[in-house]
């Protein structure tokens, strides 16, 4: 069914291309020509073209209103379309910061972590090389303090 549906969007152009037509010249309001042009994608602002010699990507603005109609340019979709992008890129870049936050926050996370286990063997460390006077009963970091404390 999605394919049926997608199939006829394309067929009256709403899909954001357009299958290939016969080459055919396409002139701009400027007067630049595109011999033996192919449509090769469309969107509400701009229609994209193949021709023996390169890839042009044209304005409907730039076409005359016979090439607009053919490929139903409508500049009251083109705001919405506009929007509809910009909203699109806002939501990939909030997609993005959030991201780099949550990798910020993880790498702040882990420092901490780092810090804290270094500080434990640093504790570690000491009470390894603790020695145990028998005689004061008591504990010295090393064994010439406690040489020292008798």
């Amino acid at each position: 069914m999605k394919k049926l549906i997608f199939f006829v969007l394309c067929s009256i152009g709403l899909c954001g291309f357009s299958s290939a037509d016969e080459p055919q010249t396409i002139v701009t309001l400027a007067g630049v020509r595109y011999e033996n042009a192919v449509v090769t994608s469309v969107t509400p602002v701009t229609i994209t073209l193949g021709y023996p010699t390169g890839v042009a990507r044209i304005p409907f603005t730039a076409l005359p209103r016979e090439i607009q109609e053919k490929y139903h340019y409508d500049p009251l979709k083109v705001q919405a379309w506009r929007e509809q992008i910009a909203e699109q890129q806002r939501q990939q870049i909030a997609a993005a910061a959030k991201v780099a936050s949550a990798k910020k926050a993880a790498g702040a996370s882990r420092r901490a972590k780092d810090m804290q286990f270094q500080a434990e063997l640093v504790q570690w460390q000491s009470m390894l090389s603790s020695v145990y006077d028998g005689t004061t009963g008591r504990w010295y970091p090393s064994a010439e303090e406690a040489t020292e404390a008798r």
